[in-house]
């Protein structure tokens, strides 16, 4: 096969790919899930002497909690560095977005033990945390 074509077809194939992992939202149609669900929204404002390297290590923390098996789904990262506006606040350093199927799973995340030994472990590294719990799609 030609190189050039090969090269061609390979990357038009990737963009493919990456498009078929695009999930569509319609905001003006039927909710996207059949069922209302607790959304669990966690920011974190870490320590301001932390090295790259300890915060680096912070997430751990996430990675502990994905092993909890009442999370319906977990994502995190870091603020994003939007244009300043009067209703954005990305003084925070993470944020933690996990989903439960109702809200006696999100109880059963926070007595879990992975949870409990996880915040023992990391909590030195932050100053403030705040929690948003939602009931979506009710």
């Amino acid at each position: 096969m030609n190189r050039r074509k090969f090269v061609k077809e390979g990357s038009s194939l990737a963009v493919l790919a990456g498009l078929a992992s695009i999930v569509p939202i319609n905001v003006h149609a039927e909710p996207l899930h059949a069922k209302p669900f607790l959304q669990h929204y966690v920011l974190f404002w870490l320590k301001p002497d932390l090295s790259e390297e300890k915060i680096k290590e912070f997430t751990g923390f996430f990675k502990e909690l994905g092993k909890i098996k009442s999370i319906k789904s977990l994502t995190y990262g870091r603020a994003a560095a939007t244009a300043s506006r009067d209703v954005v606040d990305n003084s925070f350093s993470y944020a933690l977005s996990m989903t439960f199927v109702d809200p006696e799973k999100q109880s059963l995340y926070q007595k879990d033990p992975i949870h409990l030994k996880a915040i023992e472990k990391f909590s030195s590294f932050w100053d403030k945390v705040v929690v948003h719990d939602s009931m979506m799609g009710a």
